[in-house]
């Protein structure tokens, strides 16, 4: 929380993951993540 650019930094780390995840293909994977972040 001490940085400033968490928020970028945190979009850029989770877009280029759900752009991985999206690239091979991984939709349970996706739903998975969707869960995860829902209950954190």
């Amino acid at each position: 929380m001490a940085h400033e650019a968490n928020g970028i930094e945190f979009a850029s780390i989770y877009g280029l993951m759900l752009f991985m995840l999206l690239s091979l293909g991984g939709g349970k994977y996706m739903s998975l993540d969707y869960w995860v972040s829902s209950k954190k």
